[in-house]
């Protein structure tokens, strides 16, 4: 597996920046436009406008970043190989890409399934 990463975001900058996109700029473009409505406040589709603008930006760059990962190694924690033996008895081998220990700092963890040379 490789060390280095082809990734553009962390896991703890994608998800920050997708509540980012998903949750509080289109709740503050929300907010403003009621209160602009309510309080005559300058502007309110200019400004919901930007908002929205900067929203559907950042949203692309998730989405090329997100494609990037899943089409990156980065994305497994190891290898899962198997074979069948000559009795045809299937015999699994885990090879782990980083430290056992680094698997207990997640939720979960995807494995690469191959197949290994026939015994």
């Amino acid at each position: 597996m490789p060390e280095t990463s082809d990734t553009l975001l962390s896991n703890v900058w994608y998800d920050r920046m997708k509540f980012v996109v998903q949750v509080l700029l289109p709740a503050l473009a929300t907010l403003y436009l009621v209160l602009a409505q309510q309080w005559d406040l300058p502007d309110p589709e200019k400004v919901v406008a930007s908002i929205t603008a900067v929203t559907v930006f950042l949203g692309i760059f998730l989405v090329k970043s997100n494609s990037t990962f899943k089409n990156s190694l980065d994305r497994f924690a190891g290898d899962l190989t198997y074979t069948v033996d000559t009795s045809g008895k299937t015999v699994y081998s885990l090879e782990l890409s980083g430290q056992p220990e680094d698997l207990l700092l997640n939720d979960e963890a995807v494995f690469k399934v191959t197949p290994g040379i026939e015994a």
